[in-house]
């Protein structure tokens, strides 16, 4: 699957995975398989991800992988509201962030 989500200031976020399933009565939604989150920014990298349309958050139980010119991030699990654009990162986080970014 391939999936638009847009925020609020415009931001489009896209998604990609080798498999999912969608609810069509909760508009819900399960990936699994090199599950790929990208903005203008970072990239996000995972094996299984949901999404909760009436909260509009991501969630990931499985490792995850942030990198861009600012950041490299790891962490055991991620939950991404897309109303408020924060990202609350779980276990095992560590990474690296850079001050002057390569642009």
């Amino acid at each position: 699957p391939r999936v638009n989500f847009f925020l609020e200031d415009g931001t489009q976020i896209k998604l990609t995975a080798r498999e999912g399933i969608l609810y069509t009565t909760t508009n819900d939604m399960e990936v699994h398989g090199k599950v790929r989150i990208r903005n203008d920014r970072y990239t996000l990298t995972t094996e299984t991800l949901s999404y909760e349309h009436d909260h509009r958050v991501l969630q990931a139980e499985s490792a995850v992988r942030i990198t861009g010119a600012a950041i490299d991030l790891k962490a055991a699990t991620m939950r991404y509201d897309l109303n408020t654009n924060q990202t609350r990162f779980d276990g095992h986080v560590e990474g690296i962030l850079y001050e002057n970014p390569a642009l």
